[in-house]
């Protein structure tokens, strides 16, 4: 009984409270995203793909991809999807470290950070 008490109250809700349509803000925020990657050759493209139809404007925006000691092809494949989908916004750092201690994600990041200074 208490199953169908809740679900009558669900719907009533959905039926006379509806969702509203609220204005979309203009872009203004600017912000960068760091995608760190390590032998993904063969799944990069649909990452950029996907990242290529963000609704926001470009110019807002930077997407660094951050080869994180890749072993593969894949800062090449990267690089051919960029061209592709013609992402000016979109940049490839190849990261090679040396010291096996330092090939965590976060050594990555702030690696890319360094380098963007």
């Amino acid at each position: 009984m208490f199953y169908v008490l809740y679900h009558a109250v669900l719907c009533f809700v959905g039926v006379f409270f509806r969702k509203q349509n609220y204005k979309i803000a203009a872009d203004k925020e600017s912000f960068c995203i760091f995608v760190i990657f390590r032998n993904e050759g063969k799944a990069v493209g649909a990452t950029v793909e996907n990242l290529s139809r963000l609704n926001y404007h470009p110019a807002l925006y930077d997407v660094f991809f951050i080869d994180d000691n890749s072993t593969d092809n894949t800062a090449k494949e990267i690089k051919k999807a960029i061209v592709r989908y013609n992402c000016q916004n979109f940049y490839v750092l190849e990261r090679n470290a040396s010291n096996s201690d330092k090939k965590e994600e976060f050594h990555a990041v702030r690696w890319a950070i360094s380098q963007l200074e």
